[in-house]
């Protein structure tokens, strides 16, 4: 297997087929380098790797998270692939009412741990929290629609 790590890799995370990292280098070193990985996985696995190339201040998707870097600071927000469909549980399923309730404040808690800003953000819209709720949980929920 490659043992050999360029200087220019800062960092990379892998979580099962999907990866990020940062790379201090030229988009031409970048290539080649990938290159000589892509022939050993295909070579020794029969894998096939894709690549993005993105400047650091652009947004960069990994899993469910957008990150980039503002000057020296990281800044992320939360990712939805275009697939994704707002569903979480079926609305007859036999969950006892607490967990239906539970649905909507782990959305909430993971997108105030995730995003750091806030301004201008769909999820901070009444009437969008009102809606998520009607079109993740069980309509029983949504006649108390949020308030403040």
């Amino acid at each position: 297997m490659y043992t050999k790590w360029p200087k220019q890799l800062l960092f990379m995370f892998r979580f099962i087929d999907d990866g990020t990292g940062g790379w201090n280098g030229s988009p031409i070193e970048f290539f080649r380098w990938f290159c000589q990985i892509y022939k050993i996985l295909d070579k020794e696995y029969n894998l096939r790797l894709t690549f993005n190339l993105k400047e650091s201040s652009e947004f960069i998707e990994f899993l469910d998270v957008r990150y980039r870097f503002i000057k020296t600071e990281l800044d992320t927000d939360i990712y939805y692939k275009e697939t994704y469909a707002y569903r979480y549980l079926n609305f007859n399923s036999a969950h006892p009412p607490h967990v239906f309730r539970s649905v909507i404040y782990g959305l909430l808690l993971r997108f105030r741990r995730t995003a750091k800003d806030f301004s201008g953000h769909m999820f901070i819209n009444k009437s969008y929290i009102n809606m998520a709720i009607a079109l993740c949980v069980s309509p029983s929920l949504y006649d108390r629609p949020i308030k403040s």
